[in-house]
C-alpha cells in the first residue's frame, strides 16, 4: 500500500489501487480519532478520474461505493449530513447490482449504504422508512442469492432491530 501511495500512480490499476489504499488509511485515521477526509477526497478524486473515462467499469464502481458508504458512515459519527455520501454509495452499487456476476455481495454492499442513509435521516428528524425497506429488500435479494452469509444475516438483523427501535419509540 506504501508504494500505491508515493507518486503519481502509472495506469488505471495503480489508480484503482491507491484510491483503495487511500480508502483504508481514512478508516484507519478515523479509528485513531484523526480526521479521514483528505484521504476519502484522494481516493474519490481517483475513482472518479478513472470512471470518466471508463464509466462501465463495475470494480471501480463498487470501489466509489465502498468510499463512500464509508464515508458517510464517518459523517453520520461526527454528526455530519450524510445523506450525498450514502445516496452516491446507493447509486454506485446499483449500478454493479445491473452488472456484477457477484450479485448478492453488490445487493449486500447496497443494503448497508442505504442503512447509512436510514441513519442520517434519522439524525436529520426525517423518516427513515423508505431507506430501511430498501435496505431489506437488498439483503433479503443478497440472502436469497447466498444464504450462507453471516454477515448478510447481520446486517438484516440491524435492520430490523432499526425498525423495533423506530416501532418502540412510537409507542
Amino acid at each position: 500500500c506504501g508504494e500505491a501511495l508515493r507518486g503519481e500512480p502509472a495506469g488505471a490499476a495503480a489508480r484503482a489501487n491507491r484510491a483503495v489504499c487511500l480508502l483504508f488509511l481514512g478508516v484507519a485515521r478515523a479509528d485513531r480519532g484523526e480526521d479521514p477526509f483528505a484521504d476519502f477526497d484522494r481516493a474519490r478524486a481517483d475513482l472518479d478520474l478513472l470512471l470518466e473515462n471508463r464509466p462501465g467499469e463495475a470494480s471501480w464502481r463498487i470501489s466509489r461505493g465502498n468510499l463512500c458508504r464509508h464515508r458517510a458512515a464517518m459523517e453520520n459519527r461526527l454528526g455530519r449530513d450524510a445523506r450525498v455520501s450514502a445516496l452516491q454509495a446507493v447509486e454506485d452499487y446499483t449500478f454493479a447490482v445491473g452488472v456484477e456476476a457477484s450479485a448478492a455481495t453488490a445487493h449486500g454492499n447496497r443494503a448497508t449504504a442505504w442503512l447509512e442513509l436510514a441513519r442520517a435521516f434519522e439524525l436529520r428528524g426525517e423518516d427513515p422508512t423508505e431507506a430501511l425497506d430498501h435496505a431489506l429488500e437488498d439483503l433479503a435479494e443478497s440472502l436469497r442469492l447466498h444464504p450462507g452469509r453471516s454477515n448478510t444475516w447481520g446486517y438484516r438483523c440491524h435492520a430490523l432491530t432499526l425498525i423495533a427501535e423506530r416501532l418502540h419509540r412510537r409507542g
